[in-house]
């Protein structure tokens, strides 16, 4: 969506991103979608389903969230 404020970010193929969405320092990766007015930072963001077992990071709806703070490895 033209309205969406992406700044840093990678946006892998078939990401969707709604209106009013904010992702700064991410990673989109393959089938994301991203809802209208949500905020992301510094994530690593896969489909729940790809997420591998043991991935850090935590569920959000059909999203696996991942942390890229360094402090957080």
């Amino acid at each position: 969506d033209p309205r969406a404020d992406i700044a840093g970010s990678v946006l892998w193929d078939g990401v969707t991103v709604g209106a009013g969405a904010i992702a700064r320092d991410c990673v989109l990766a393959d089938g994301v979608t991203i809802s209208a007015g949500r905020r992301l930072e510094r994530l690593a963001v896969v489909p729940r389903t790809a997420a591998p077992n043991g991935a850090r990071g935590q569920a959000d709806g059909d999203l696996w969230l991942m942390p890229l703070d360094a402090a957080s490895r």
